[in-house]
């Protein structure tokens, strides 16, 4: 069993029976959000794990972007510059006296102090407290498992594809530091592996770790577990050149590029929205650029890194599926966002990887809303992409003129 990705609550359950009947609805809720702020704190890694043998992942790379198209960011990514971009400094340090909660993927002081270092999510959202988002309950009344030896936690809260592969992986890169070189490390996984984890795993891990599964909501207590920091930062896709190397070397294919590919990524299947309303005649506009229709869920990871290696241009609701440019080299790329504002995952991640990035929004309510797209708004940003002035012809594949 896959443990659940929504790892969140703003519940605290069970209150009201300890509580007078004459309690009415708002004085309840502003009980619990003080029981939250009470029970549920945070802390830094630094302070929680002071005498910690720290050393250093990846130094913090500072980069400037030239004459790139920034989108309008939403509020939440207001502290982010579409301009220039510093990845954090890396680190990390075998710790003793952790907890790991396996729900919520987090360590924990012996207080049940949360790490903040150890969410990567949470911190997205700047108008809420850690109080707000993580369920204070089942930090205190479970019990707690001893793991000998030492670990390393493989997720954090959200595991979606992107968080994976931008957030989740690239912690792997401090096992293979020479430190750890000789250790036998346990790699915890809540639930089951997912197929696109084994394969990364298969070809990143070093042959001193081993995988060990865990349940999805229980609270341990390893002997030994490795610290190692996130090496992107919330709501951007930007990773060091270092540890992109790092990844490429080993999954891409062995095999020169074939810059054939001009894709359309469809959500017409998914069930979580931003589907494109007016599809039919955003589909018609983008094969006149040459672009194809593909549904990603239906795909294997190995054809979905095929496809994106040999790609030469990208057309695509905000979505993880974009992820897979991260196996792309410099192409053009379109993204659609259904509100005014866009958050940036994959403005940034295209900088890193230094694709030719575009953005189209629209006028929806909110990031998961269906939405209508501006078509002729696509057709400038492809021709844009792509070096052309228009496409000429009408239906089929059209000819382009090169600038």
């Amino acid at each position: 069993m896959v443990c659940a990705d929504n790892f969140f609550t703003n519940a605290n359950d069970n209150i009201e029976h300890l509580l007078p009947d004459r309690i009415g609805p708002a004085m309840l809720a502003d009980i619990k959000r003080a029981v939250s702020r009470t029970l549920v704190r945070t802390t830094t890694a630094s302070r929680a794990f002071a005498g910690a043998d720290w050393s250093e992942v990846m130094p913090s790379e500072s980069v400037e972007f030239a004459d790139v198209a920034a989108p309008p960011f939403a509020p939440e990514a207001g502290h982010l510059d579409p301009k220039r971009f510093s990845t954090p400094l890396a680190v990390t340090a075998p710790v003793r006296g952790a907890l790991y909660y396996s729900y919520l993927n987090v360590l924990l002081t012996p207080q049940r102090g949360i790490v903040l270092e150890t969410d990567n999510t949470c911190l997205e959202w700047g108008d809420k407290s850690a109080a707000d988002v993580f369920y204070w309950r089942n930090l205190y009344f479970k019990q707690i498992e001893d793991i000998p030896g030492v670990s390393f936690a493989l997720r954090s809260a959200a595991n979606n594809f992107y968080h994976t592969l931008v957030d989740n992986l690239p912690r792997l890169y401090a096992l293979h530091d020479t430190r750890y070189r000789d250790t036998q490390i346990e790699l915890l996984v809540p639930g089951s592996l997912r197929p696109y984890e084994q394969y990364f795993l298969n070809r990143m891990l070093p042959e001193s770790v081993r995988i060990r599964k865990v349940e999805c909501n229980r609270l341990y207590r390893p002997a030994t577990i490795v610290f190692s920091s996130f090496l992107s930062r919330p709501l951007s896709g930007y990773l060091p050149r270092k540890y992109l190397e790092f990844f490429r070397e080993r999954t891409l294919p062995s095999r020169p590029r074939q810059k054939r590919h001009r894709i359309y990524i469809t959500r017409k299947d998914t069930a979580v929205g931003r589907r494109i309303l007016n599809e039919g005649e955003l589909i018609r506009v983008a094969e006149q650029f040459g672009f194809q229709s593909h549904t990603l869920e239906g795909m294997s990871l190995a054809a979905q890194i095929e496809l994106f290696f040999d790609a030469e241009a990208v057309l695509a609701p905000h979505g993880a599926g974009l992820t897979n440019l991260l196996f792309s080299d410099h192409v053009g790329v379109v993204e659609l966002h259904p509100t005014p504002t866009a958050f940036p995952h994959y403005y940034f991640l295209s900088q890193a990887l230094g694709h030719r990035y575009r953005c189209v929004c629209s006028n929806a309510p909110i990031r998961h809303s269906d939405f209508t797209v501006d078509v002729k708004a696509v057709g400038a940003c492809l021709a844009d992409i792509l070096g052309a002035r228009t496409p000429v012809g009408v239906g089929g594949v059209s000819a382009l003129k090169r600038n």
